[in-house]
């Protein structure tokens, strides 16, 4: 990837500000569920709000809420909040968070929370004993903060379960607790892409791993695609005994693991090279090369290195550094029916150079004397900046608060060697428009962004959005360059004060559907029938809406 900007602002795409929706594109209901918080709600509970859901019903939580649902009916179900990032905690009973001991071929989705089990009775995130439940979890996080190893995972699939997909969740462990968990059946299998699994560290028998396969007759089918293992005990230990042939191989391809005790662990009397194991393009800084794995793995990064942030405690900065070994170095094909994907955790476009990069996280380059600023989930857009140091020593660490969830504050720290010095110039001005306030099928829709040299002195500037998949790209002005959805702009050098405008625009060719509600999105519905429960649709959309 070529230097040429002081500045790099990337910027999310925001859905059509009034984007008109048929009731048929959405699920059939959003029944909200709190006390407090953004309520007024529905239900007060979970569990009154599953019993009255259909199936292809939202269950929305509008405040945090502590109770264990046990999905006993085979519907389609969605849980989701109105934040994004709502906690739904375990009750101190020992039971699940979530589980389903009679699932009936039930589908479950969950995205935009925060699920967790912290009472002391202990008790899995997610259980689900039958072998019949579909799960898809997607731009959430999954922690367990109970201190007791009584069934101390965070998901622990039954016994030939359909396949759990996990898509840009955070997975965070404790001394006590396990990530994921296979321990019976014989046809288990999970796909994570864009994952991270940090802070599984304990050292009692039962904890301290972030992927366990605890069956020693049979491998776990873990398809694991950029994703990034920080701070476990074991980061992942397959502990098939080669006793039968099994089911299931496991593929691990484009994943970073640092500062865990073990990157990978076999059975005893078992080797990397007896294993159903399928391991390329990955990078590692505590195992040891070994000739028993796949093609383009790098052995012996340093995790100072490589991401912003390695921690031993507390929430880690898992995003890459200019100059990492991981950028640059991923496999850009599928691997074992998971297409290699197009976006990070961040929803960052992948590749930001010319391959993509390795771990969770797309990295970007800055100049020399430039380090990136990025800002952490849930789960906008991060706006990654280069920010100007005259010290090539110095680092940039973003602050933290961690209660309930994690959010990073607008400043960053600067800390430097005793004879440094620094300047940081001004966040470069960058502002978007669109002509129109509602659009529907085959309208055209103009988008601008509007730009402004605010340093000191002449910079080169480099401009990029991405056109999203309901909307039919046409043109552009200013010289753009297209390449698949990415639509970017090098203006070159321009003066300090310079300010401009560059557009694009396309025609709507359908409508978007989005499984939560986000503080960037403003969606007027066309109700085309009456629900028994009075739903309105969300607060934000009865401003001036007629019919709503």
């Amino acid at each position: 990837m070529t230097a040429v900007a002081a500045r790099l602002r990337r910027l999310t795409l925001a859905p059509l500000a009034g984007l008109l929706l048929l009731a048929s594109g959405l699920p059939a209901a959003i029944l909200t569920v709190g006390v407090g918080g953004g309520c007024p709600c529905t239900y007060a509970t979970i569990n009154a709000a599953y019993a009255a859901a259909a199936s292809g019903d939202t269950i929305e939580l509008k405040s945090n809420m502590a109770e264990d649902l046990n999905m006993g009916r085979g519907i389609n179900i969605y849980f989701t909040s109105d934040t994004g990032s709502r906690v739904w905690d375990g009750a101190n009973d020992g039971n699940p968070t979530l589980t389903s001991t009679n699932g009936n071929g039930a589908i479950c989705n969950i995205t935009g929370l925060t699920m967790n089990h912290s009472s002391a009775s202990g008790g899995f995130v997610l259980y689900f004993p039958q072998h019949d439940v579909t799960l898809t979890v997607s731009q959430s996080i999954l922690e367990r903060t109970s201190t007791s190893t009584t069934n101390n995972a965070i998901y622990n699939p039954g016994p030939d379960s359909p396949a759990a997909n996990f898509s840009q969740v955070k997975f965070y462990g404790n001394a006590y607790s396990i990530g994921i968990q296979e321990n019976a059946g014989n046809d288990d299998e999970v796909d994570l892409v864009n994952c991270t699994l940090s802070g599984f560290n304990g050292t009692t028998p039962n904890a301290g791993y972030a992927i366990w396969t605890n069956n020693g007759n049979q491998c776990f089918g873990v398809n694991m695609m950029n994703c990034t293992l920080e701070n476990n005990t074991v980061a992942y230990w397959d502990n098939y005994n080669g006793t039968n042939t099994p089911s299931h191989a496991w593929y691990i391809t484009n994943c970073l693991f640092i500062l865990n005790g073990q990157d990978l662990r076999v059975a005893p009397n078992e080797s990397m090279a007896n294993t159903y194991g399928h391991m390329s393009y990955n990078a590692f800084s505590q195992q040891a090369t070994n000739g028993s794995f796949g093609a383009g793995n790098i052995f012996g990064v340093i995790p100072a290195n490589e991401v912003i942030n390695p921690s031993t405690s507390g929430i880690p900065n898992l995003h890459l550094k200019g100059g990492a070994q991981s950028i640059d170095h991923a496999v850009n094909t599928n691997a074992q029916g998971i297409a290699s994907p197009n976006i990070d955790m961040d929803g960052v476009h992948r590749p930001q150079g010319p391959a993509k990069d390795i771990g969770a996280y797309e990295g970007f380059a800055c100049g020399v004397g430039y380090l990136s600023n990025v800002a952490a989930e849930p789960w906008a857009m991060s706006t990654p900046v280069c920010i100007f140091i005259n010290s090539p020593t110095a680092t940039v660490t973003p602050t933290y608060t961690a209660s309930p969830t994690p959010s990073i504050t607008p400043s960053v720290t600067i800390t430097l060697t005793p004879q440094a010095t620094f300047t940081v110039t001004p966040l470069m001005q960058l502002t978007k428009t669109s002509n129109v306030a509602v659009a529907t099928i085959g309208d055209t829709v103009t988008y601008c962004l509007n730009w402004k040299n605010d340093a000191t002195a002449a910079e080169v500037m480099l401009i990029w959005d991405t056109v999203p998949a309901y909307l039919t790209y046409l043109g552009c002005n200013s010289g753009c360059s297209v390449a698949g959805t990415l639509v970017s702009w090098n203006l070159g050098s321009q003066a300090s004060g310079a300010s401009g405008q560059v557009c694009f625009w396309g025609t709507v060719n359908s409508y978007p559907y989005l499984p939560r509600w986000d503080q960037d999105v403003v969606l007027a519905l066309a109700i085309l029938r009456d629900r028994e429960d009075g739903w309105q649709g969300p607060p934000a959309l009865h401003a001036g809406a007629d019919g709503l």
